[in-house]
């Protein structure tokens, strides 16, 4: 779920602040019931949540914008574990975008 969103959150940058005001107190993705065996994006965070270990990944990755148009971005994604009220397994996501980041590039086959 969405609880807050920082100002200069770079999701705001990329989809714009219609959207975050929009997502606030809403859920951001699948329940870990419906993840799919396999899905390696959803076994990320599902590892996090389920483990007590945090996770820091280099990412680039295509994001829709708010006008439907793909943009290629690149950031840094700390995932860490907590407990929220209840007891419920939960996981906090802290990221940053930045042309730091060092992925290689797959070579290109002509």
């Amino acid at each position: 779920m969405y609880r807050h969103l920082g100002r200069d959150a770079a999701l705001i940058r990329v989809k714009g602040r219609q959207w975050a005001e929009s997502v606030v107190g809403k859920s951001c993705g699948r329940s870990l019931e419906n993840i799919k065996a396999g899905d390696i994006l959803s076994n990320v965070y599902d590892q996090v949540i389920c483990g007590t270990e945090p996770r820091f990944d280099h990412i680039r990755a295509c994001i829709p914008r708010a006008d439907d148009e793909i943009e290629w971005v690149s950031y840094q994604r700390l995932l860490m574990p907590v407990t929220i009220k209840g007891g419920e397994p939960a996981l906090i996501c802290l990221s940053v975008t930045t042309p730091d980041v060092s992925i290689p590039t797959p070579v290109q086959n002509a």
